[in-house]
């Protein structure tokens, strides 16, 4: 999605990869690229954790 954004002019991470792979310099596309793997890893956890709050919540 963050990749997608920068292709209709959005700026941020997503644009560096884009850039980066643009010209195909694999170096530059690497750190943004971790980067957004963690911020996805960390969403996700935080959701999983919300939801399965919810569930302890109903259960009682």
């Amino acid at each position: 999605m963050v990749v997608t954004c920068a292709l209709i002019g959005a700026n941020g991470l997503g644009m560096e990869i884009l850039l980066a792979t643009n010209r195909v310099d694999m170096g530059k596309a690497l750190f943004p690229g971790i980067c957004i793997v963690i911020l996805a890893i960390i969403m996700d956890r935080l959701t999983q954790a919300m939801v399965n709050q919810s569930e302890v919540r109903d259960d009682v």
